[in-house]
């Protein structure tokens, strides 16, 4: 059970930055519920395959399994809507007067960065999806 505790505690200290990997946005604009939230998920996820393969194999198979199994739901859940997450979360930030520069920022390159990967239709929705918050906050300009 030593492996198994070891492997979802690695794994649940990777998950905040695996996030904001996938995601492409800064860590610092992440609440701290987001990060206790990725955390405590994959420490569940993680003793929960390690612990139900403990009772087929062997303790360092089964964490290597279980650590395996978790990361790849990690990295699948994550990739789910990254994009609109992501603008989601930056466009929170923006309300926020201590992040709003750095959300800007951050909401600006990722447009960019969505400009050159998805098709006009979906950017066009995106940079729309984007517009109310940076409206709110009287930045219509970028």
């Amino acid at each position: 059970m030593l492996y198994v505790a070891l492997t979802a505690l690695g794994l649940g200290l990777l998950a905040p930055f695996l996030r904001a990997w996938i995601w492409g946005v800064p860590l610092a604009l992440f609440s701290t519920a987001m990060l206790l939230r990725a955390f405590f998920g994959e420490l569940i996820v993680a003793f929960f395959a390690g612990g139900v393969l403990l009772v087929a194999l062997p303790p360092p198979i089964a964490a290597a399994v279980g650590g395996g199994v978790t990361l790849l739901l990690s990295t699948l859940s994550a990739r789910r809507n990254r994009h609109l997450r992501a603008l989601a979360l930056v466009a929170y930030r923006l309300g926020q007067a201590d992040a709003r520069d750095e959300a800007r920022v951050a909401l600006l390159e990722k447009l960019a960065k969505l400009r050159r990967s998805v098709p006009a239709k979906e950017h066009a929705e995106y940079a729309l999806f984007a517009g109310l918050p940076l409206s709110a906050v009287e930045l219509w300009a970028d």
